[in-house]
């Protein structure tokens, strides 16, 4: 499938375009650029980005039971970074269930591909998550092992991303639900590494299941904090003020899981790059470093829709200056 650029970009001769097309898991896009997992999760969200200058829609995270997410200051920014604590608000499976044949519809009429992000508090309810959404119309399943932000209670929930164990417990039960739609890809969602040995090892893990041909890098890096400009109250309310760093203070970060990733899971798969993204050349450095494509999420919360038509002007911009140099 392969997506159609908004007329917003008359600019952008057709001739260049098809000669940047990008794949992401076997999926055709006309450019690299995308949001991120938990910038869309109803209808309406997607009514917007169908009009966007997306070149795919990403949905959710869902999870089985509806969430409400924590109340309060649950987003705020400083300098150079964002910081959130929503606690994976959804309306769960059952909406899932109900509504998102009419996202796919509104996605793939607007000829981009629709993309679920899913969350399982269980093993298993990733497989009934994966397999909901393909029987739903997604194009490819994102499986979260990264999201940051859930806590029962006094008690923060477990990060699988970090485990090797819980992530092949995961893609085991995932695979089941890949072997009965073996067409159809499934992306890996990671959360930041620090410990250079350890990614490796989650890349190996990975590549054991055979239905993964795509990892998404990074989630938000877990349990920051910070304070009110001006004051010593914190700047999120829930979780003791814990949230999600991103934003561009998250990018460095970022290009270096992206370019681990690619040396340790080789061509075959493809890597998108997340964190940090303002502008342009962000884009560019992504795709340097081995990002096959990129996300959006703090940029896109700071601004609206609006975001992705200069994101891409900035880059194609860009690349066709690249494009004049080279053909000189």
């Amino acid at each position: 499938m392969s997506g159609i650029l908004p007329t917003t970009f008359p600019f952008i001769r057709k001739e260049f375009l098809m000669d940047h097309e990008i794949v992401v898991a076997g999926i055709t896009l006309e450019h690299p650029l995308m949001n991120a997992a938990g910038t869309a999760k109803v209808v309406e969200d997607v009514e917007r980005l169908a009009a966007s200058a997306v070149s795919a829609i990403v949905v959710g995270s869902y999870t089985m039971d509806p969430r409400e997410g924590y109340g309060g200051k649950i987003f705020g920014t400083g300098p150079s970074f964002s910081l959130n604590a929503a606690g994976l608000p959804n309306p769960g499976i059952e909406y899932l269930e109900k509504h998102l044949p009419e996202m796919a519809s509104i996605a793939h009429q607007a000829g981009k591909p629709l993309f679920v992000s899913i969350v399982g508090f269980a093993s298993q309810e990733y497989e009934l998550l994966t397999e909901c959404a393909f029987d739903g119309g997604a194009d490819m399943v994102e499986i979260n092992l990264g999201c940051p932000n859930v806590w029962e209670g006094h008690f923060q929930n477990k990060i699988p991303s970090f485990s090797p164990p819980a992530v092949a417990e995961v893609l085991h039960s995932v695979w089941k639900a890949g072997h009965r739609n073996p067409q159809k890809p499934i992306c890996v969602k990671l959360s930041p590494f620090s410990d250079p040995m350890l990614l490796p090892i989650i890349a190996r893990t990975i590549s054991i299941c055979p239905y993964i041909q795509c990892v998404t890098a990074i989630n938000s890096f877990p349990n920051a904090f910070a304070f009110e400009e001006g004051s010593f109250e914190s700047l999120l309310s829930p979780v003791d003020g814990y949230g999600g760093l991103a934003g561009s203070v998250l990018k460095p970060i970022g290009l270096g899981n992206v370019k681990q990733l690619r040396k340790s899971l080789g061509d075959w798969y493809s890597v998108i790059g997340v964190g940090g993204i303002t502008t342009g050349r962000d884009i560019l450095e992504y795709l340097a470093v081995g990002a096959n494509a990129v996300q959006v999420a703090t940029a896109y919360c700071m601004e609206d829709e609006q975001v992705f038509e200069r994101l891409l002007t900035e880059y194609v911009e860009l690349k066709l200056v690249e494009h004049e140099l080279f053909n000189r």
